[in-house]
Formats: structure tokens, C-alpha cells, sequence
């Protein structure tokens, strides 16, 4: 949103934004020269709090909607645990690439309120074939989307499962037509979704309940 003058808009003026389905939000420009904001396909309007470093990672607060982390800004080999079951409020969670490649396990657990999961290409990544790295994503009632780019979670030979994520209906890993390497070493696991998209580029061996 900008107004050239500097001064924000005139009294009166507003931007209805709208989908199919229903109104979005209704904005001004009270003053200033320029307002900014993000609107999700799948969660709508979301503040932009992007996490630059892994310190901002580590003291995110419990009540957070939101998790955003800019591409190559957290590395630590301390976090070796990405677990957000406490989080739960968290609506979308949307990491860029090349980032956590020390995360060995990766859970979100009973997290009722997300929608949207992200994460971008070659993030929680290293290299070879890594029993102990594996991922989970269980108990969440509104999980729409997941998306994954490609080379991310590509060593991780503990195990993929995704379980009774009733409303799960795009699951998107790696891209199509192209080399992708994600879970090269897992089986998968996947129980208690019946209807969704699936989309991936890989070779492995498939359970589905």
C-alpha cells in the first residue's frame, strides 16, 4: 500500500481485499508513505516477523502464529531437535532453503491450528545415508499443504510418517521432472488420509493405511 504524498490516504479510501469464499480484511493507510503485508492462499493475512538467525529461532515465543526463517539463516550445530508440539498456535510455518542441517528429528505433534507447511531446497540436509535423522508430522486437525523443495531432508534414513492429519489434501516434495533426492533413505508411512494430491520425485517404498 503507498500514497505518494507521504501523508496516508484520504479519509474514506480503503482496500477490501477479498476470496472466493469470503473477505480477507478491509485496510488504510492511516499515515506514512507505505504499509506492507503478506496474504497466504491457505491462511490469509499473516504478520511478517521473519526469523534472521538462529538466536530469534531458539527465543520464539510460545504464543507465535507464525514461524518465517529467510533462506541460509539458521545453521547451528546445536540445534540438533526441530520440535514445535509446544507452539500451538502456530498457524503457517514457512522455512526458506538451506537452512537447520543439523536437525536430526524433525516433529510437529497435536499443533490443531496450523494450515501450511514450507520449506524451501536443500534445508535439514548434509550428506549420506543417516539412520537417526527422521520426520514426523502427526495430530494436526487442519494441516492443509505440505511442501517440500528439493534436497531437503535428502540423508535422512530414520523414516518418514505423517498420521491423522484429517484435512491434509497437497503434499508436494521435490519437483517434478527433475533430480530431487528428498527422504532418499526413508521408507514412507502415511495413515489416516484419504483423500489428498500427492506429488513427488523420488524412488522409495510407500506404506499407506
Amino acid at each position: 500500500m503507498i500514497d505518494s504524498g507521504g501523508d496516508g490516504w484520504s479519509l474514506g479510501s480503503k482496500l477490501i481485499i477479498s476470496s472466493e469464499s469470503q473477505e480477507l480484511g478491509e485496510f488504510t493507510l492511516s499515515s506514512g508513505s507505505s504499509l506492507v503485508f503478506l496474504i497466504h492462499p491457505i491462511v490469509g493475512i499473516i504478520d511478517i516477523t521473519p526469523i534472521l538467525d538462529c538466536s530469534e529461532l531458539e527465543n520464539l515465543h510460545l504464543n507465535t502464529t507464525s514461524l518465517i526463517m529467510e533462506s541460509n539463516a539458521c545453521n547451528s550445530n546445536n540445534i540438533t531437535i526441530f520440535n514445535l508440539t509446544d507452539y500451538e498456535s502456530i498457524v503457517l510455518i514457512d522455512i526458506g532453503d538451506d537452512n537447520l542441517m543439523y536437525v536430526n528429528r524433525f516433529v510437529i505433534n497435536g499443533l490443531n491450528h496450523l494450515k501450511s507447511l514450507k520449506i524451501g531446497m536443500n534445508s535439514f540436509t548434509r550428506t549420506g545415508d543417516n539412520p537417526s535423522r527422521s520426520f514426523h508430522i502427526l495430530n494436526c486437525i487442519e494441516l492443509k499443504s505440505i511442501e517440500i523443495g528439493s534436497f531437503s531432508f535428502s540423508d535422512y534414513g530414520g523414516g518418514f510418517e505423517l498420521k491423522n492429519l484429517p484435512k491434509l489434501s497437497t503434499i508436494k516434495i521435490g519437483e517434478i521432472g527433475s533430480d530431487s533426492s528428498n527422504f532418499y533413505y526413508s521408507s514412507f508411512v502415511i495413515k489416516g488420509i484419504i483423500d489428498m494430491i500427492l506429488l513427488m520425485n523420488r524412488s522409495s517404498t510407500f506404506e499407506f493405511d
